[in-house]
This record gives structure tokens, C-alpha cells and sequence, in this order.
């Protein structure tokens, strides 16, 4: 599973991909371009999504899944893309036989970059502000740009097969970087960009972790028995699989602004943030007052309106209209954008939006940010 804004995209074992709007109450799917539906992976990288299937396939939508287009030129008919990532204008990916590929042309090409890395299976890569790492058998490593080269960054790690990487940042603004691993000694921790990591797995089950989340502080971590949380920097866990019909093997954990999804027990499952305890605000506090810029103006306006606001950094963002009751209106940006000033131009009559009170809400990986807007025809 990954998710982009307000859509869910999964894919299956044996009918390709579909894709939900609504919280995953309702599927569609969405399969036109692709025709190898054994799907192993799903990414999200910038303004497209990612599919990597059998036999080598990679298909790449941008248009929400209406149609797709393979991009495997490069890739081994014998290999299986795991993920997917943008990084300094070049896409990445990883594979099951492959190693690392990279693709300095949007994905028209792709070939082999292993320097500094030892083996040819990897899992995940993992993008935390200007750093670029990735899980290949029992290493991370670092992506060194300036020499392009991988640096091995895994010291303290049980030698084991890292299954998956997140991150959350501290108040302080300190990054901790998360692995799952293949092993009884499940999760480690590093505060120190990966030069040295410590045990958190304390309170888990002896068994390998497939997947890891993060929300604000909150660590999740899915494995052969279910969901479990912790709320203390993995010193110790608790079992978060309520609902589940039985224990079972709890894989791609994926979060949204609100909810965290997991597959489990060959089904979809959705558990909200509120019931740990953990509000829908901005997980890392901005702690600049130039960033929190949203505007829309003029303000009341009779049919176009500017909305404006500006990035210190890269970031996913989220702009979109709500009425009152909180139910969505219209969807007006859901990508990635670089660091920057935006203005976007609303017009009342090719949305159909009558007179009214509304709610404009910018959601950013730093922060989240309302603005009334009031429409009168």
C-alpha cells in the first residue's frame, strides 16, 4: 500500500491494482496499462505512483491510476522492484536481485548503482530531509552524493536482513531513524544519521518485524502476531492488534494524516491516530512563523480567489476546501513541491462552489495550516 492525499493505492497478489478515496470503505480498480498483475511493491515518488510487479515490470501512473505505463527499460525480467524514491532530481529503486537502480531520466532508464555496497538484495529506501538510505541484507547504508557512493551506516544492528525503514523527528528537531529487522531482535535505533544504533525492541515478541510506521513520536511495528506501539522511543511496546479476527502476519503498515492501514490476515485494516492517544496535528512543529504563510484573498471574493502560501523546504502538500461540517469540497493540490513561493488561482464557477463559508487546509510534512474563505455570488 502507499498513500497520496486522500487516495490508497494497494496492490495485489493476483488482480493488479485498485484504489480508494474514501478510507478504503470502497475499491476501485484501476488496472489500464498493466498487464502483469502480480503486484509486489507500491510507491509513491513525488507526483507518481509506482508498481512493481513479476518479471521485472514497473509501471508508473500520474493521473491517479486512469491509465499506466511501463518504465522497466533497464530492469531484470528476473527481478522484483521494492521501492521507489526521489532523491536530488534522480529517482531511485530498489529490487529484489539488482541491488539499488537509479534513473536520471524519470524513469525512462534505469541501471545498477551498488558502489560501496556488498550484495544485491534490497529492501528499503528511506528519504529524511537531504539524506538518502536503504536496507540491503543486513546493512543500511548512507547514499553519499557528493561521490555517489553508498557508506554503510548499520553499526549495532544484529546481523540479520533489515525488512523496513522510517523515521520521526523530536521536538528538538533530533531525527531518529527506525529499522525492522528479520530477526527475534526486531528493532533498532539511531539518533546519529545511522553511525551507531541501539537495541528498541523491548516488549515485542521474539519474531521479525515485516514493516515499521511513525507518527509524531509514536513508533508502530507490524510482525508475525499482529500491530504493536510504542510511545517511548521503542524502550517498550504494546500490542495494538484490537479488531484483528486472529493473529496474523501484519504487513505494510501505511499512514495517513488521520489513520494508519495495515495489511493483516489478507485483508485491509484502518485503526485511527485518536485512538492512541495521538492528534491529527502536524507531527514536526515548524518553528518558522514565515513558513505558516496560507492567504487567500481577496477574502470574501465573488468568483476567483488567489490562495498563496510558501515552502522552506521540499514537501509533500496537501491544499484542499472543506465546508464547515469538515466533509472535503474540492481536492486543489495533493504532490510533492520544492521549497518555494505558490499562488493558486480558485475559480468558484468551475468547481460549482455556491455561496458559502469554507475552510481552506494546507497540510505539509512540517505543518498544518487553515484559512477561512468566504465565497458571495
Amino acid at each position: 500500500m502507499a498513500i497520496s492525499g486522500n487516495y490508497i493505492y494497494l496492490g495485489t497478489l493476483a488482480n493488479g491494482m485498485y484504489v480508494s478515496s474514501d478510507k478504503g470503505s470502497s475499491w476501485q480498480e484501476i488496472n489500464n496499462g498493466i498487464n502483469l498483475k502480480q503486484v509486489w511493491s507500491v510507491s509513491v515518488a513525488e507526483d507518481a505512483v509506482y508498481a512493481g510487479t513479476n518479471n521485472g515490470g514497473l509501471f508508473r501512473t500520474k493521473d491517479k491510476g486512469t491509465s499506466w505505463a511501463a518504465v522497466n527499460s533497464g530492469i531484470a525480467s528476473t527481478t522484483i522492484v521494492r521501492s521507489v524514491v526521489k532523491f536530488n532530481n534522480k529517482l531511485f529503486a530498489t529490487t529484489s536481485n539488482q541491488g539499488v537502480l537509479i534513473s536520471t531520466d524519470n524513469a525512462a532508464t534505469w541501471t545498477q548503482h551498488n558502489s560501496g555496497i556488498v550484495g544485491l538484495v534490497a529492501s528499503q529506501l528511506l528519504v529524511v530531509d537531504d539524506a538518502l538510505y536503504v536496507g540491503v541484507l543486513q546493512k543500511v547504508y548512507k547514499y553519499d552524493s557528493t561521490n555517489s557512493k553508498w557508506i554503510a551506516a548499520s553499526a549495532g544492528i544484529v546481523n540479520n536482513t533489515i525488512s523496513a525503514l522510517t523515521f520521526f523527528k523530536e521536538s528538538s528537531g533530533t531525527v531518529n531513524l527506525i529499522a525492522g529487522i528479520s530477526d527475534s531482535k526486531s528493532v533498532y535505533r539511531s539518533i546519529d544519521s545511522g553511525t551507531n544504533w541501539t537495541a528498541a525492541y523491548a516488549g515485542l515478541p521474539g519474531v521479525p518485524v515485516a514493516t515499521v510506521a511513525a507518527k509524531g513520536t509514536t513508533i508502530f511495528a507490524g510482525n508475525d502476531y499482529g500491530v504493536y506501539v510504542s510511545k517511548d522511543f521503542g524502550n517498550s511496546w504494546t500490542d495494538a492488534s484490537t479488531g484483528f479476527p486472529r493473529a496474523s502476519y501484519a504487513t505494510n503498515l501505511t499512514i495517513s494524516d488521520q489513520d494508519i492501514y495495515v495489511i493483516q490476515s489478507a485483508l485491509v485494516w484502518r485503526r485511527s491516530f485518536a485512538e492512541f492517544g495521538i492528534t491529527a496535528a502536524p507531527d514536526i512543529a515548524s518553528d518558522s512563523a514565515a513558513e505558516k504563510s496560507l492567504k487567500c484573498f481577496p477574502n470574501p471574493f465573488s468568483d476567483r480567489a488567489t490562495i498563496s502560501y510558501r515552502l522552506q523546504s521540499s514537501s509533500y502538500v496537501s491544499l484542499a476546501i472543506f465546508d464547515l461540517s469538515g466533509a472535503l469540497v474540492h481536492e486543489i493540490i495533493s504532490e510533492i513541491q520544492p521549497a518555494g513561493s505558490y499562488n493558486c488561482q480558485l475559480s468558484a464557477g468551475r468547481i460549482n462552489l455556491l455561496s458559502g463559508t469554507y475552510i481552506v487546509k494546507l497540510t505539509t510534512d512540517k505543518f498544518v495550516q487553515t484559512q477561512k474563505m468566504v465565497l458571495v455570488n
